[in-house]
């Protein structure tokens, strides 16, 4: 729909840009619930290369459509390449953001779901390529793959984020889990104890 030449690519352009800042401010705004640190900094930046990428691909380098001629002009296949950089980029974004949010307790869920959306990801990835390099005249859709599962992430992130509790980004010291386990077994003990006997009593 970004092809430069479809009388439809004002706004689908339009749309894509305005997708592309947003998911450029989501990545700020988790890196600053996440604080200061490398994975936080790293899968930050990855992201932003992923919107970067997107933006030449479609305003620098719109895709036109030779491909259904059976050749590929140069703005065509340099679009490409930052088709595929772009879903690299993201992929390794959102799996080292995922990385970093599996540090805390509250967020250990989103770090499997990070390992599984990479899982599905790469060979969807893959076969894009292989579609783009074979000028399959369904590659757009194979594109949108792994475009929508990076948009599947950013919702469950963000969904996430947003019912997150104050203490979501508290970090438990791994040495101390086991006296924290131990602690909360024994309290847990004690009420049912103390509720035994005062139905005895009674």
């Amino acid at each position: 729909p970004t092809a430069a030449d479809v009388s439809h690519r004002s706004p689908f352009v339009a749309m894509y840009v305005a997708s592309a800042l947003l998911l450029a401010v989501f990545a700020i705004g988790l890196r600053m619930a996440l604080g200061d640190g490398r994975l936080s900094t790293i899968g930050v930046v990855l992201v932003l290369f992923n919107v970067g990428a997107g933006l030449a691909m479609v305003i620098a380098f719109p895709m036109d459509q030779s491909h259904a001629h059976g050749h590929t002009t140069t703005a065509t296949a340099v679009h490409n390449v930052f088709v595929s950089a772009a879903a690299l980029c993201g992929l390794a974004g959102a799996s080292v953001l995922g990385r970093a949010l599996g540090r805390y307790l509250w967020w250990r869920g989103v770090w499997r779901f990070s390992v599984a959306i990479a899982a599905v990801t790469v060979p969807t990835a893959f076969l894009a390529v292989a579609a783009m390099a074979r000028l399959d005249p369904y590659m757009g859709l194979w594109e949108r793959v792994p475009i929508g599962l990076m948009l599947l992430w950013v919702l469950v992130v963000g969904t996430r984020l947003a019912t997150a509790p104050d203490t979501a980004f508290t970090r438990v010291d791994r040495t101390a889990l086991p006296v924290l386990v131990l602690t909360s077994t024994g309290v847990r003990a004690e009420q049912r104890s103390r509720h035994i006997r005062e139905v005895n009593a009674a």
